[in-house]
């Protein structure tokens, strides 16, 4: 009688029920109980909808493997919501499997890092922050309504930081690491956006600015020069790029006819030689007199000139 009443409130009636309950074979569920609304496709009014949506079937399997569910089952649970369960279309076993949320390692690091920057002093330097030690993996756990929570392991403020991560999906823990920082300077600087093979140009298409940690060792690269660079070695996905990688574009190869401009008193010379090495503007290389085959080093203003170094 309740249930009858109930439904009488909602402007349903058992004997004359308007909707229709479909479930395929298979079904994919995001949350821990699984609903006709999840499953199912229900035709009807707003408030049939409603009420046939919210009902529980069954409990979602766990990560990586599947539940049957059977028609008699549903059928159960429609009889026991007073609904006529010759409104169900449905094959005699329906696959459940529970859907995956895929959880990237800095995703799992951006959510440590939040947390103890709101524990921690601001740093009187703009350019200090918190580095990760190490990077976890990725991780897939249920979908759902995603949560994490932190709690620190030992002090915090010292040389590094220990944070203990606890990732929730509807509020149950399904992933739980220790995340370390330590703290460095970071500037803007230019980082490879694919991977560099030796002897590649090097120009806006290959390199981005971001701001990474950094340290004085390598000279990183902060903009791009006017002089055309190529790189000396390769380069990795993302690296940052330091004075060691690159070097600038020959204008002159070795044993190239080059003239060497003297100015003395007002008065301007031009030497004729042969180059001793390759060279990029700004580079000093080694000169030969090709008279007296006597070497003396020039620096090269471009690829016509050079000016000897006294």
């Amino acid at each position: 009688m309740r249930c009858l009443l109930g439904l009488l409130l909602l402007g349903i009636t058992t004997s004359a029920w308007a909707l229709h309950v479909t479930i395929a074979d298979t079904a994919t569920v995001r949350h821990a109980q699984v609903t006709l609304g999840e499953i199912a496709a229900i035709d009807g009014t707003p408030a049939e909808q409603q009420t046939v949506g919210a009902i529980v079937v069954d409990t979602a399997p766990v990560l990586s493997a599947t539940r049957r569910l059977s028609a008699g089952q549903v059928r159960v649970y429609l009889r026991q919501h007073g609904i006529d369960p010759g409104v169900l279309t449905c094959p005699e076993t329906v696959t459940l499997s529970r859907a995956a949320l895929a959880v990237t390692g800095a995703s799992l690091v951006a959510m440590a890092q939040g947390w103890l920057t709101t524990q921690l002093p601001a740093p009187a330097d703009p350019t200090v922050t918190l580095i990760p030690v190490h990077t976890p993996a990725d991780v897939q756990t249920p979908d759902g309504v995603p949560g994490f929570s932190c709690t620190a392991v030992g002090a915090l403020g010292g040389g590094t930081n220990h944070v203990l991560l606890a990732l929730t999906v509807d509020g149950t823990v399904c992933w739980r690491g220790l995340i370390s920082f330590t703290t460095g300077r970071t500037a803007v600087v230019l980082v490879a956006r694919a991977a560099l093979a030796r002897g590649i140009l090097v120009g806006a298409e290959q390199v981005a600015l971001e701001r990474r940690p950094v340290s004085a060792a390598g000279h990183p690269l902060t903009a791009l020069p006017a002089t055309p660079l190529r790189t000396r070695l390769p380069i990795a996905l993302g690296a940052v790029l330091t004075a060691d990688d690159v070097e600038p574009v020959p204008v002159i190869k070795r044993n190239d006819r080059v003239t060497v401009t003297v100015e003395c008193g007002g008065i301007v010379l031009m030497l004729a030689g042969v180059a001793g090495a390759d060279g990029g503007v700004g580079d000093v290389i080694p000169v030969r007199n090709p008279q007296t085959h006597e070497e003396f080093p020039a620096r090269i203003e471009s690829a016509t000139r050079l000016t000897p170094v006294r």
